[in-house]
């Protein structure tokens, strides 16, 4: 029989053994595990938030490892040493892999579009931009008792307008009174005829250029109540004017406008006879009309013009 001290000293030998192929088991789980993992491990950039992610590794079969230790020293002492890996290491990788895969998983982001706004009925402020003026006195229909009525209008929204043409014309005859004036009314310098008459404005920009006409309005001059019998009325077209003579004259100018600045005037003679101190003047139409008249230096240059001076043709046409 062998002694205690050999059988203790083998004993220790044995489990100085076991305990080296314990370890060396663990390493080795361990390097699978890691190995596991980064074969699991997917790039975060290729992970769509909607699906969710698939593995792609599949475990490993249960590893089995045998060791057989064979003692020379006792041919009859053999000891066989057997090690199976562990159910729950198994589990615990499966466990890991899972955890780092739901780790890794993006939440499912559904993209709402914000809802767009709705135009809402906001009250705006109407600004009225009044290009043409309004007439406001007289109006269509009105019966004025007044040769020279006063012609008021209201001013245009345009600041660039400064000034206002003024038309007025009788509906019967050819007789025309226009005027340019910087305010918001007009007064005729002559008186107009009893009759039918239509008037009209509108505005002159800086520019001098005209903008649109008011509406056109209808109006019917009367007599006032303190009237008097209005002179140098003539039935005929073509009124017979006459002059005082002027000593030192030789030759007389005649000029006849319908406008009292006789910028076009209808009829003009500079060649009339010392001899003569009266002219026939071509059929005018009927209206109010306006003349002048001037003599001639003996050097040939023209005196001052006269006093302006009205007249009435009135042909009942």
């Amino acid at each position: 029989m062998k002694s205690p001290s050999i059988y203790n000293q083998r004993l220790r030998y044995l489990c100085l053994f076991i305990l080296l192929i314990l370890l060396a088991t663990s390493l080795l789980s361990l390097t699978s595990a890691q190995s596991e993992d980064i074969a699991t491990e997917e790039p975060t950039e290729e992970i769509i938030p909607t699906e969710a992610p698939v593995p792609t590794n599949t475990p490993e079969p249960t590893q089995e490892i045998i060791v057989t230790e064979v003692v020379t020293e006792e041919p009859t002492l053999e000891s066989t040493v057997e090690v199976t890996e562990q159910p729950t290491q198994e589990a615990t990788i499966e466990a890991t892999v899972e955890a780092t895969e739901e780790a890794t998983e993006l939440p499912e982001v559904t993209v709402i579009p914000s809802p767009t706004p709705e135009a809402t009925d906001t009250p705006t402020e109407e600004i009225e931009v009044i290009l043409a003026p309004r007439a406001s006195y007289p109006t269509s229909g009105m019966v004025v008792a007044s040769y020279q009525p006063t012609f008021r209008w209201n001013r245009v929204s345009d600041r660039s307008v400064q000034r206002y043409e003024v038309e007025v014309w009788n509906a019967t005859s050819a007789m025309t009174q226009r005027a340019i004036v910087r305010g918001t009314r007009y007064k005729p310098v002559n008186n107009l005829l009893v009759g039918f008459y239509l008037w009209r404005v509108r505005g002159v920009d800086k520019n001098g250029s005209p903008l649109a006409w008011s509406d056109t309005q209808s109006i019917t001059i009367a007599s006032p109540r303190n009237a008097s019998p209005g002179l140098y009325r003539f039935a005929s077209p073509g009124p017979m004017l006459t002059w005082s003579a002027v000593t030192w004259a030789a030759a007389y100018h005649v000029q006849i406008d319908d406008d009292p600045r006789f910028d076009s005037p209808d009829y003009e003679n500079n060649a009339i006879d010392i001899s003569n101190l009266a002219v026939t003047a071509n059929p005018l139409p009927s209206g109010l009309w306006h003349w002048r008249i001037r003599a001639q230096r003996p050097d040939g240059s023209w005196g001052s013009w006269s006093s302006r001076y009205s007249l009435i043709v009135d042909t009942g046409s």
